[in-house]
């Protein structure tokens, strides 16, 4: 190559590298700027976070000072708290909102017994009955059920049973009735009593009856296991105690029938103890046990209250919870065990609220399906309808009251608007007062599933609403006051119930007066009646006094109370409401002569004042002590009752508030709905 030539090339490579150098120069200049701002930003931020650091901890130290001195204020203001702001306490861990936690008595030995905010109002006549808190269980008289002492022996040992097995189940043998007759005892308890409670299927009752008599028809106790023969002897218990007509003076002596069964129901349950054998048959037999008690004896509500937990960890044990299905069992096991749970669940959950306290059972720790039902919805089944509606609002009114966190008002109409729209089949529709669309069965049964629903669903309204209605009554006026709505629902609730039993027991009086806790119902409807002229005298709406409504409505209720007590177990409680209906009148009558010069009058002078331990003070009463009980000199029993924090002079306000408890009814002629009842 020339030296021209090789100059030139080169020139172009200089320049070409001095082209690059330039811009590799300006990248460089160009990062070197974005580094330096980077630096400035990173700078800014660490001072900022400088800064924000030393606010939070100026504003963490502010809130410790808040805290503390909100700590030392609470104390001061606590009552005006509940008494001024109800709904402010929403979620707190104690009840502030007028209401307490429930009644709790205790006897110098240590004996208790607490009932809570729901509990029926009949409950809180026993909360000191004679001889202190204890003796509150059925003890049958053995001599005249003329029963041997294996068999005694074997009751005392019930529920749980004897450990040693020292009988043979042949004791009981002699005690098993002609099959013919077990026939026929059996058909009235699943017409009178399977019309409402189901925990045996009818293929139970047959599949022991098979087991029990062969085909000999002779009967045989060896072949059966003990927990299936006492569900027969349950079954035939309550076939018995069903059987007798209380509106008749004939039949009498079926009641020592209906006895002796029970007795050996309990005795077969103990001949295997449930540590070791249970199985679905010692829940069922639990169940019409407890079902016995609750049917035929105000005083086994404790030994109830008792039983139905031991079922419930009964029915855990072995397996009633889990769905039966994911175990691979039978469509029929499956179907029969969803009945059993479904039946526990729902008898647990209203032994609970009728005392106030915690179920044993909860919905979320279980996976149990509803029985299937495959026909048209508005045909369903009462069993199946109750099933969901335990579920879907028994449960959430359940927790409500249980907690112990205070629930707002809110809370409490939306659960009462859930309860209300649920729905019902329309052939188990009741006639309810100021209704013409529906009408009572004429068969027995149906009409009684058709009063269970507006029991169900009334009486869980009322205890949603009878605390409010406790605190409103307090009120200038009621109806105004925040809690306004609590007091038509109650009203509603009372008057309804009353009037609904009324027409069902004119229609069937004999299956009617053998349920007592119907006319349970009656007796807190009453009471709810007779709160409002006593403690609102002047109550009324812009077009109508509900004061007087309720008054007149109590009188009404007050005859049908006593009509059905003249043949129902529990015959106490009338006097009780003949106290209340005097005094409501006297009341009234009182007020409206001259209201400006009203003064409350005080509450009848009873012998036994059943109301006075039942209102907010601590009272105490003269009770002989259990290992004191020959004791010339009573012993205190004292008597905490926390429902109310207001102060009034009137101490059957406070046996007001502990005995509100109803149903669900209509407003009389005139009166405006209001809130969630408009």
């Amino acid at each position: 190559m020339k030296a021209t030539k090789g100059a030139k090339a080169l020139k172009e490579h200089v320049a070409r590298l001095s082209d690059e150098l330039e811009q590799l120069c300006h990248k460089n200049g160009m990062l070197e700027d974005t580094n330096a701002l980077l630096a400035g930003e990173a700078a800014q931020q660490q001072e900022d976070n400088t800064r924000l650091r030393e606010q939070v901890s100026t504003q963490t130290a502010r809130i410790r000072d808040l805290e503390a001195a909100l700590t030392q204020r609470q104390p001061r203001d606590r009552s005006a708290q509940a008494a001024d702001k109800p709904e402010s306490s929403a979620g707190a861990r104690r009840r502030m909102y007028g209401v307490g936690s429930g009644s709790l008595a205790i006897d110098k030995d240590g004996l208790s017994r607490y009932y809570g905010d729901t509990t029926l109002s009949e409950f809180f006549t026993q909360l000191i009955p004679d001889g202190g808190v204890n003796n509150m269980c059925h003890l049958p008289d053995f001599q005249a059920l003329n029963l041997p002492d294996e068999i005694v022996t074997l009751f005392n040992a019930f529920p749980l049973g004897l450990r040693n097995r020292p009988f043979s189940i042949t004791v009981f043998s002699s005690f098993l009735p002609p099959r013919n007759k077990a026939t026929e005892i059996a058909e009235i308890f699943y017409d009178r009593y399977g019309c409402i409670y189901g925990p045996v299927p009818r293929e139970d009752f047959t599949g022991l009856i098979d087991e029990i008599y062969g085909t000999s028809g002779e009967p045989n106790a060896g072949g059966v296991h003990a927990h299936r023969l006492a569900l027969f002897f349950a079954i035939l218990a309550i076939g018995h105690q069903r059987s007798v007509d209380f509106t008749t003076s004939a039949g009498g002596g079926l009641n020592r029938s209906a006895e002796r069964y029970y007795v050996l129901a309990c005795a077969a349950l103990s001949l295997a103890p449930l540590i070791a054998e249970a199985m679905a048959a010692s829940v069922q037999t639990l169940f019409l046990v407890l079902c016995y008690l609750g049917c035929g004896t105000r005083r086994g509500c404790e030994e109830s209250w008792l039983l139905i937990g031991v079922m419930a960890r009964v029915g855990f044990r072995i397996g009633l919870h889990r769905d039966g299905e994911q175990f691979g069992l039978g469509t029929a096991e499956v179907k029969r065990r969803r009945h059993i749970f479904w039946e526990l669940y729902r008898l647990d959950a209203w032994i609970s609220f009728a005392n106030g306290r915690a179920p044993a059972i909860n919905l979320a720790d279980t996976d149990t399906k509803f029985p299937e039902f495959e026909g048209e919805p508005s045909l369903m089944p009462y069993p199946y309808w109750k099933y969901r509606y335990a579920a879907a609002c028994l449960w959430a009114t359940t927790r409500l009251a249980a907690s112990a966190e205070t629930p707002s008002y809110e809370e409490a109409m939306a659960l009462d608007r859930k309860i209300r729209t649920f729905p019902v089949p329309a052939h188990l529709h009741a006639s309810l007062q100021g209704t013409e669309v529906w009408s009572w069965s004429k068969n027995p049964a149906v009409a009684v599933q058709q009063y269970c629903i507006v029991s169900d669903k009334e009486l869980s309204l009322v205890f949603l609403h009878r605390n409010y209605l406790a605190v409103a009554l307090h009120a200038e006026n009621p109806l105004a006051h925040r809690y306004g709505d609590s007091v038509l629902a109650a009203y509603r609730c009372a008057t309804r119930m009353c009037f609904a039993l009324r027409d069902l027991y004119k229609l069937h009086p004999r299956i009617v007066s053998s349920m007592w806790y119907f006319w349970s119902g009656i007796f807190s409807s009453c009471v709810v009646l007779a709160a409002i002229p006593i403690m609102a005298p002047g109550c009324r709406t812009p077009t109508c006094n509900l004061a007087q409504c309720a008054l007149e409505n109590l009188k009404q209720a007050c005859l049908l109370y006593q009509e059905g007590a003249a043949v129902s177990p529990q015959i106490n409680g009338a006097d009780i409401l003949r106290n209340l209906e005097r005094h409501a009148e006297t009341t009234f009558r009182a007020y409206w002569s001259n209201p400006a010069k009203f003064t409350r009058m005080p509450p009848p002078a009873v012998e036994t004042d059943e109301m006075g331990p039942l209102g907010e003070m601590t009272v105490t009463h003269a009770v002989a002590s259990r290992s004191h009980s020959n004791s010339p000199n009573p012993v205190a029993s004292q008597v905490s009752h926390m429902r109310t924090q207001r102060p009034h002079s009137d101490p059957l306000h406070g046996a007001m508030q502990d005995f509100l408890s109803g149903a669900y009814g209509d407003l009389p002629a005139g009166a405006q709905a209001m809130g969630a009842y408009q």
